[in-house]
């Protein structure tokens, strides 16, 4: 990751409440489109609404590329507006040498859980094949400023995770979830996403178990 150049410390924090306007304008064009049956709803829970978690989710993303690959923030912010479809792939593997997308997932809950779901109007329970060939990076905070917790490939998440690590409540999906201190740290990412894949992680094809 990049470093401070006076603590020479990794950069994982990031404020961007100078696109605080665009945060919000977006928001409010992604709830339009809901609103005309464009898009579906993103709530796993009854405290927050759409438009919330579209601008945590938006602020946290914007973070991220922040933190990761700055020189793409105007890249990022023409894709979000464009509405293109993007699960596994926050950030293209186009920017990036190994060859993988990025993802990022958020929490606003310290030490919370990295969550993948199955896409939408897939039938039946949470499977592996729903966890993408990517990077996931985990962001927490809330407006305007956000830290990038830990990240984790595909793998990682298999073997380290487990499904449903918290219950599944009233109309929620099952999902593959792994907590904030079982990632990767942040300072060994800058060198996965910069060097060339030699060799694509492995795969398990089915859950162990459905504990």
């Amino acid at each position: 990751m990049y470093k401070c150049h006076e603590c020479r410390r990794s950069i994982t924090s990031a404020n961007v409440f100078r696109w605080a306007e665009w945060i919000e304008s977006h928001a409010d064009r992604l709830e339009y489109e809901r609103h005309n049956g464009q898009l579906g709803t993103r709530k796993q829970s009854l405290g927050e609404s759409d438009r919330d978690i579209s601008c945590a989710g938006l602020a946290a993303e914007l973070a991220a590329c922040i933190i990761v690959s700055p020189w793409h923030v105007t890249d990022w912010m023409k894709k979000e507006e464009r509405n293109e479809g993007n699960r596994g792939c926050d950030f293209p593997a186009s920017w990036f040498q190994n060859g993988r997308a990025v993802e990022i997932k958020y929490t606003s809950i310290a030490n919370g859980h990295m969550f993948v779901r199955p896409p939408r109007n897939t039938p039946g329970d949470m499977a592996a094949k729903y966890v993408d060939d990517s990077i996931y990076i985990l962001m927490t905070g809330q407006p305007y400023t956000f830290d990038a917790v830990g990240w984790a490939g595909r793998s990682d998440l298999l073997k380290r995770g487990r499904l449903n690590p918290i219950p599944v409540k009233g109309k929620q999906r099952e999902c593959w979830g792994i907590r904030a201190d079982r990632l990767n740290p942040m300072d060994s990412l800058f060198d996965v996403l910069y060097r060339k894949q030699t060799r694509r992680e492995s795969s398990l094809p089915v859950y162990a178990s459905r504990t």
